[in-house]
């Protein structure tokens, strides 16, 4: 397909990079003082899975009613994202503390493929071309809000200490502190969509050529 797929899954995971370090640059910065001499939080590397649904024609018309019928969600691509966090703790005689913290973004999306591009002519081609780079834009930016959460996990694990009297009680608090940093960057990235209208603003829709 263009010999674009590589490069497009390639520019899907640097544009996610992106949009993560705007997320984060807009995030208040942590409390030096508050902060513990050592930070036990850090993000392990984001896993990234890319598939395709094969769409088929040879004018926008058919290649749009093609992905209607074929496409896995209510739009012609997706992103799904969620962040798994593991922690370890030790448990003392009178409190249990929090030793290490670790997220991980485990990102999938969906793209339509469109599979006999050689028979149409050039010009819906370029079309296509253009549509899909803006398409995989926007999807990167679902994935951004992902990984700006988990990395706001992170320096709001790093941001205290972390003491309980016992296990279970450690493990509500860190839960409830993720689970309110999910929740925000959730309502964020449903506002994306609002403001972007699914992609279409930034170009993420496939022009009828006549």
């Amino acid at each position: 397909m263009f010999s674009i797929r590589k490069r497009f899954v390639t520019h899907l995971i640097i544009a996610a990079k992106v949009v993560a370090a705007l997320e984060l640059a807009a995030q208040p910065v942590p409390d030096l003082k508050t902060a513990p001499p050592h930070a036990p939080a850090r993000q392990l590397p984001d896993s990234i899975r890319t598939d395709y649904y094969e769409v088929r024609g040879t004018n926008a018309e058919a290649l749009l009613a093609s992905m209607k019928a074929r496409q896995p969600s209510s739009t012609h691509a997706s992103t799904e994202w969620r962040i798994d966090w593991d922690y370890e703790w030790q448990q003392k005689p009178d409190e249990c503390i929090l030793r290490s913290f670790t997220t991980r973004v485990r990102v999938r999306y969906t793209f339509p493929q469109w599979v006999d591009w050689q028979r149409a002519d050039k010009t819906l081609q370029g079309e296509w071309k253009r549509y899909f780079g803006a398409l995989a834009i926007h999807e990167s930016g679902h994935a951004g809000y992902g990984i700006a959460a988990a990395k706001e996990m992170v320096r709001f694990v790093n941001s205290r200490e972390w003491r309980a009297p016992d296990r279970n009680e450690l493990k509500t608090r860190i839960d409830e502190a993720c689970d309110k940093i999910l929740r925000e960057f959730r309502a964020q990235e449903v506002a994306y969509d609002q403001k972007t209208d699914h992609g279409r603003t930034q170009g993420a829709r496939l022009t009828t050529i006549r």
